[in-house]
């Protein structure tokens, strides 16, 4: 069929052009989805329908009729209790501009002309709508006005505000309410072609439609408590920390219950309700006193310990080796010479303590108690020797005065009385949790959590790399499509309540909130089962995370803790020897070719390779 007219609305277009290629919207008033793509095809501009294996039809000019369109129209509008009968479809821009496919939304230019093509032809959205699928940047763009964030808003909703009205802050986590009409933002189906790892997401994100159009999903945060004397830890809690990179002070942490209970905790309030001994720990702790492991320690002894101190401190200072390190400790007074123990290989004894958690089989191979991460600078160090001596150090190797080491070791020993109430009588032990990222996050609960309670943690992270190996959370976060790990795009698969990341700058604490509650969802409360229902359905991925990737967390710790020896300046050197050799290969391929290539660029290479050079393609399959 022969190319459309543009019509009088597209004048002053600076993609004007010739005046043809225009491919009106599909209009269906009173149909609850509206599709929007990013702009006409080839087949959509000739007015050509794909029939599927190379085959067309001629057919009056509308939206996704090429290849992407059969592929919605047969896997996605389904996963959506859809059919084409049931949506009105549109595009961004209603042109290929200059009848080409070059479309990059970054550009300046492409940003002009969906803002224009947007606001002059909003009025002819149809009637009755409940729901936008955004598909792709350009389409997300002009529904909602979002640029530069479509990776992070992928699978999430944002308001509909088109451009030519006012713009809506963003400022909290959105619930769309009776009259509001929500973007589902997703990827564009042809990106699929040339990213099919991007199918997962994009198959949950299409899922999700019934829900929203019967507003059962997103459910709306729940509302926050902040006071410590609330907080309380269950089995199923979910948590998360803030801090600051630098110096590893604790900004505030949050937690959320499977009520739906939420609680964010300043580090500031939680000094204030647990006293004066909580703010020393806080002090040492900001000082980045290096961090203490027992790795390497022979020989132990003990140094001027009160009573009743040892047998509290030691199995949380040796925790973070797992439960190898779990001392006898909890049985021994601090009278008591250690000299001589092999502490890496002593196994958890019965004792007043101990005992408490054993059960027919004998102590729990994969519970510790709490992970006293090391980095309150109250336990002595190993030196070169393999001599480690545990109780205050002396004045010469630490900053603080003796007195308030031992006040602080006191504190957390529980020699002296902590006023916290997290934990009721007759709690129920032990303790299994969940975090986003507990290498990192888990040093924080033996500041965190009340003493006593055995934990086991479980970590979204780490859990859904089992599952979707494939790809790392730096790979899945800059294409975009890939799988990846980290709490942002695992809560666009799972979480039940709207996208809150955005949200660190403007409402700290909402932000806070969410990372818990959406942990939660991730894990087992959320959609599908969360993370927790797939492991159950893929037995050999849930073996690989019990036994494989949970075990390595207190060795990641260790290492992390370690670090990796560096010798700068030859660094430096071998640096600067690496980028000459790299920019002397780049000039040599610039002044071969003779123009100035970019060897980053996967376009010009095949360009060179295959137009140039005359490279024979080898087709079959992969």
């Amino acid at each position: 069929m022969p190319l459309l007219p543009k019509p009088d609305l597209c004048r002053g277009c600076p993609a004007y052009g010739d005046g043809k290629g225009y491919v009106p919207d599909l209009v269906r008033n009173n149909a609850p989805v509206m599709v929007v793509a990013q702009n006409p095809g080839e087949d959509e501009e000739a007015g050509r329908r794909y029939l599927g294996h190379d085959t067309y039809e001629s057919a009056t000019h509308e939206p996704l009729m090429g290849r992407t369109g059969r592929m919605m129209d047969q896997t996605f509008l389904g996963l959506a209790g859809l059919n084409r009968e049931d949506v009105s479809l549109g595009n961004t821009i209603r042109c290929r501009i200059n009848h080409s496919n070059e479309l990059p939304i970054k550009r300046k230019d492409v940003q002009e002309i969906v803002r224009f093509c947007t606001n002059a032809h909003r009025h002819l959205r149809p009637e009755g709508v409940k729901l936008y699928v955004a598909m792709g940047e350009a389409a997300t763009y002009g529904l909602t006005k979002i640029l530069h964030d479509f990776n992070g808003w992928r699978g999430y909703l944002l308001p509909y505000s088109p451009h030519g009205t006012p713009y809506t802050p963003h400022t909290n986590v959105w619930t769309p309410g009776p009259g509001d009409i929500p973007v589902l933002v997703t990827h564009h189906l042809a990106y699929l072609f040339r990213e099919p790892e991007a199918s997962l997401p994009a198959k949950r994100d299409w899922n999700k439609v019934q829900s929203i159009l019967d507003r059962t999903w997103p459910v709306p945060m729940s509302p926050i408590e902040t006071n410590p004397e609330k907080l309380r830890w269950v089995p199923g809690s979910a948590y998360d920390t803030e801090y600051v990179p630098d110096t590893g002070k604790l900004i505030r942490f949050s937690v959320a219950n499977p009520d739906r209970s939420v609680f964010v905790i300043e580090w500031s309030d939680m000094v204030r309700y647990r006293g004066e001994s909580a703010k020393v720990v806080h002090q040492a702790i900001a000082k980045k006193a290096p961090p203490f492991f027992m790795q390497g320690v022979r020989r132990l002894s003990v140094s001027e310990c009160q009573e009743g101190m040892v047998s509290s401190v030691l199995p949380t200072a040796l925790s973070p080796m797992g439960s190898e390190a779990v001392s006898r400790a909890a049985s021994l007074p601090s009278s008591s010479d250690l000299s001589g123990t092999a502490m890496l290989r002593v196994r958890p004894q019965a004792s007043s303590q101990a005992g408490i958690y054993k059960n027919s089989r004998g102590v729990r191979p994969d519970l510790w108690p709490i992970p006293g991460y090391g980095q309150i600078p109250v336990w002595a160090v190993p030196d070169l020797s393999g001599e480690a001596t545990i109780g205050p150090r002396s004045q010469s190797s630490n900053d603080e005065a003796p007195g308030v080491v031992v006040q602080a070791l006191q504190y957390w020993a529980g020699i002296l009385p902590r006023p916290s109430r997290a934990f009721d009588e007759g709690d129920l032990l032990p303790l299994s949790i969940v975090g986003p990222n507990v290498v990192v996050a888990l040093p924080y609960l033996a500041w965190i959590l009340p003493r006593g309670p055995l934990l086991t943690t479980d970590c979204t992270m780490y859990a859904h790399a089992c599952i979707w190996s494939g790809k790392t959370a730096a790979e899945g976060t800059k294409s975009g499509g890939g799988m990846a790990h980290d709490l942002n795009f695992l809560g666009s698969l799972y979480s039940k309540i709207n996208r809150w990341k955005h949200l660190s700058d403007l409402a700290p604490r909402l932000y806070s909130g969410g990372d818990a509650i959406g942990t939660m969802d991730v894990w087992d409360t959320g959609l599908h089962g969360g993370i927790k229902g797939e492991l159950a359905r893929d037995p050999k991925s849930a073996w690989v995370y019990e036994n494989l990737q949970k075990p390595l967390i207190p060795i990641i710790m260790r290492a992390m803790a370690t670090g990796i020896a560096t010798n700068p300046e030859a660094v430096k050197v071998a640096l600067q020897d690496i980028t000459m050799t790299q920019t002397g290969y780049v000039h040599q391929a610039q002044a071969y070719a003779g123009w100035p290539i970019n060897l980053r660029s996967p376009k010009q290479l095949a360009y060179w390779l295959y137009t140039v050079e005359g490279l024979r393609v080898r087709r079959g399959k992969r």
